[in-house]
């Protein structure tokens, strides 16, 4: 794929790093536009330049993987996840809004954390204004 490079672009060569998409300019010649270095136990990634979104997009499901959407969800609706001390997984569902908001379950296996509701596949969540859902993951026994 091409995308041109767009408001700023940096001359970088690589010594340690990979590049993952090159750039080409009339004056400066070929320069990485994206690079992926190793860095202590994991890894950065650096943009050279700005680019398309569809661009950007391919390059951040490279560089973290293909993300798996639990919930069908979008602004208003903000999902954010993250880990409790006991290890397990945790999906806040936030509503950031004056309108009710409903969210429907894609994948997966959950319980509402204030009531160990489950929530399956293709169950719905209404979230009211300015409301939140805090769910863990359930685990199958």
């Amino acid at each position: 794929k091409t995308s041109p490079a767009r408001d700023w672009m940096e001359m970088v060569d690589c010594s340690t790093a990979t590049p993952l998409a090159m750039y080409e300019h009339k004056h400066w010649g070929v320069h990485a536009a994206i690079t992926e270095n190793s860095y202590g136990k994991g890894k950065a990634m650096y943009l050279g330049t700005l680019f398309g979104e569809e661009t950007l997009i391919e390059a951040f499901k490279h560089f973290f993987g293909e993300q798996t959407n639990e919930f069908a969800a979008e602004y208003p609706v903000v999902v954010k996840r993250g880990v409790n001390a006991l290890g397990e997984n945790i999906i806040f569902l936030m509503n950031y809004s004056d309108d009710t908001q409903s969210v429907t379950c894609q994948t997966g296996s959950f319980k509402k954390l204030y009531d160990d509701t489950a929530v399956n596949v293709g169950d719905v969540i209404t979230l009211k204004p300015w409301d939140f859902v805090i769910l863990y993951r359930a685990v199958l026994l």
